[in-house]
């Protein structure tokens, strides 16, 4: 099972990563554990959401902070 899998992360929205362009300069957020970058994904504008995975120990305690359901905004 990916990581991705474990999440909870729906396949719509597992793009290959050359469809991700991320905009450093333009943090649009961030927080306790992330942040959030202005990005384009497949030619669209979006938002990024970075977290550091390895720094938590296993996958529950990496839900546990992420949590919820992974959607795409409309």
């Amino acid at each position: 099972m990916s990581l991705l899998d474990a999440l909870g992360v729906p396949t719509e929205l597992r793009g290959r990563s050359q469809e991700v362009c991320i905009s450093p300069a333009d943090v649009l957020g961030q927080g306790g554990f992330g942040c959030v970058y202005k990005s384009i994904v497949a030619g669209k504008p979006g938002a990024v959401k970075v977290v550091p995975v390895a720094r938590f120990r296993t996958i529950d305690e990496l839900k546990a902070v992420v949590g919820g359901y992974i959607q795409a905004a409309q």
